[in-house]
């Protein structure tokens, strides 16, 4: 499953990344945060300017047997990002920890799901 969020600005980026974190946390599961690192690559190979304005979204959440979300802005809007559902073994278990990210992150933002067998497109309206 995908769902995607606008952020709105870069204080919604930050608020964002702790949010995931926190979820991490409370589902005792490993948060990893690679934004800055894909950024450095994107510049490496030329797909992005040094210095450049828009921020690089690029965080996970990962669990056991292949449980996790990832979350990125590739592509996207400069403060939208998708988040892209793998429910593992256990699809059961898979449906819970996604319900309970979508109910987490959707207190503070409007999540919008992605039709099935679609990819996430840049918005006009988000940044």
């Amino acid at each position: 499953m995908i769902v995607e969020i606008c952020l709105g600005n870069e204080k919604g980026i930050s608020l964002f990344v702790e949010s995931m974190r926190q979820i991490a946390a409370s589902q005792h599961m490993t948060f990893i945060d690679n934004s800055a690192k894909t950024q450095r690559q994107l510049e490496t190979i030329g797909q992005r300017k040094s210095g450049q304005s828009t921020p690089t979204i690029n965080v996970a959440i990962e669990g056991d047997d292949s449980l996790g979300v990832t979350a990125g802005n590739l592509g996207l809007s400069s403060y939208q990002v998708a988040l892209g559902f793998t429910d593992g073994s256990n699809v059961a278990e898979g449906q819970r920890f996604s319900d309970a990210v979508i109910q987490a992150l959707g207190r503070r933002w409007k999540i919008t799901k992605v039709t099935d067998g679609k990819g996430a497109l840049p918005s006009k309206g988000c940044g």
